[in-house]
């Protein structure tokens, strides 16, 4: 029997910086093949149905955005469900709220994911364009390299199959 297995890219893809998670699992579903079945999950706009994944699914990899201000603009860092709760500083973002408050209801109602949060810090999480700015494109491959290791983490084969440039995924437009 098969796992269940979720990617999530989170954020606003017309908030510059705060739209890498979409645009990163956008990337990776267009680009690589899997040994196992993986969901890819638009989650630019999933508000409250986040809670069927958190409860449905066996392991979960979100990515999104980070704003701590102790950290320079494209550090990345990976958190589970409960360090991700435990952070005192203010969520930013709609999605950071929505998925605060969505894995405390979830955790109230029983078992859950095996959350892993992949986060890139941002300064700008506010300027209304499509696409990334120069701090964050130059480390690109590097959140890339991050979130194809928790994959294969997870003991999935990763195979890339697409030609590996990264502006298409802004020249496609905004649908999945």
């Amino acid at each position: 029997m098969s796992r269940k297995i979720a990617i999530i890219g989170s954020g606003n893809p017309l908030f510059k910086d705060e739209g890498i998670g979409y645009f990163l699992a956008k990337y990776i579903k267009d680009n690589y093949t899997f040994s196992e079945a993986i969901e890819f999950v638009d989650g630019s706009t999933l508000g409250l149905n986040l809670q069927s994944y958190i409860q449905e699914y066996e392991h979960l990899i979100i990515i999104n955005t980070h704003s701590d201000k102790s950290l320079q603009a494209g550090s990345v860092t990976i958190r589970d469900a409960h360090n991700f709760l435990e952070e005192t500083q203010i969520k930013q973002t709609a999605n950071e709220v929505v998925i605060s408050e969505m894995l405390q209801v979830c955790m109230l109602a029983g078992d859950i994911a095996e959350i892993k949060f992949i986060s890139i810090t941002v300064k700008d999480l506010i300027s209304v364009e499509v696409g990334l700015s120069e701090s964050l494109s130059l480390v690109w491959d590097d959140l890339l390299g991050v979130v194809l290791s928790e994959i294969k983490g997870l003991g999935i084969e990763v195979v890339c199959c697409g030609d590996g440039l990264v502006g298409d995924v802004f020249d496609l437009g905004l649908e999945w």
